[in-house]
């Protein structure tokens, strides 16, 4: 069952929230629309980051790094009190905890642990700096984890469409339903129209081969490509997306998201974390998709599909 419908239409549903500062009355408010067309129980978890004491720390250090943790704790209850006033004046409740960790990541992921949430919804942390990194969230680490991840822009955001970005070739076909699938479901549930984006960059490379082969590679590229266009129809009429939503472009994915974004009125961009090659091809990673940071939302559907109720 997919995301929308596991999320309302099973009682013990839950969202779990991070929130490493405060956030803006917009943001929140569109986190409560979320859980509220959802149906979905909220719990908000507040990360108290104290990195850890270095071993060559001295004793004399002890007492200022006590009162740091002090005011870190005091200034997280703070933030935890006047969080849950905002979401109550919203209409909206919701249970707290605090957790002590050595970074936000740490104390995010080991929540999401314990919990087992539905959704785990972040926000995103801007032009954070390398000595910033312990106090906000690496989104791109948290969310190709295997719990569905909701990274929310600090912006406002449009609301009038919903945008599955597919990825060409075969190898894809399950992900690609995944998204295309959690894409309709959440446009049906939070009232919003459900587009698909599928961009194929390697196409552009082809004016770099060389003449003798070039003809060659074009038919078998031109092959592929209407083997993948039939798909990607196929899989919108599946699930009753109209053929006018459907995007498909040769260009960079990051350049056309950018481009189509507010002509849509995109808020919230679907998309599965997708392997990468480093070093050479000897290790993968996970990578979440290059999504303009203050535009719109991203949901990450992550490695495992959303369980059935």
């Amino acid at each position: 069952m997919a995301l929308a419908n596991r999320i309302s239409q099973t009682a013990q549903s839950t969202i779990l929230l991070a929130v490493p500062d405060k956030l803006e009355e917009a943001v929140l408010d569109r986190i409560a629309a979320v859980a509220q067309t959802l149906s979905a129980e909220l719990h908000i978890f507040f990360p108290i980051v104290i990195p850890p004491v270095p071993l060559t720390s001295m004793a004399s250090e002890m007492p200022p790094l006590v009162d740091d943790h002090r005011m870190a704790t005091a200034r997280t209850r703070r933030l935890a009190a006047d969080t849950l006033r905002a979401l109550r004046s919203l209409e909206m409740r919701a249970t707290a905890q605090v957790g002590v960790c050595a970074s936000v990541n740490e104390g995010v992921l080991n929540a999401a642990s314990r919990l087992q949430p539905d959704l785990l919804m972040v926000p995103r942390s801007d032009n954070a700096g390398i000595f910033d990194r312990p106090f906000v969230p690496d989104c791109e680490e948290i969310a190709t984890h295997d719990v569905a991840t909701w990274v929310i822009s600090r912006s406002r955001v449009a609301s009038e469409s919903i945008l599955g970005l597919l990825e060409p070739g075969s190898r894809n076909d399950t992900d690609n339903e995944r998204v295309a699938r959690e894409t309709a479901r959440l446009a049906r549930s939070l009232n919003a129209q459900a587009h698909l984006l599928c961009c194929d960059s390697k196409r552009e490379s082809l004016e770099l081969a060389e003449a003798a082969i070039a003809q060659q590679i074009t038919k078998v590229a031109e092959h592929e490509e209407s083997e993948t266009v039939r798909e990607i129809y196929e899989l919108a009429s599946r699930h009753q997306i109209p053929n006018t939503r459907i995007h498909i472009d040769n260009a960079n994915e990051a350049d056309v998201i950018e481009r189509i974004l507010e002509p849509l009125g995109v808020g919230l961009v679907v998309a599965c974390s997708r392997s990468r090659s480093i070093l050479g091809g000897l290790f993968k990673r996970e990578k979440i998709p290059d999504v303009p940071n203050a535009a719109c939302d991203l949901l990450v559907l992550g490695e495992a599909d959303v369980p059935h109720s």
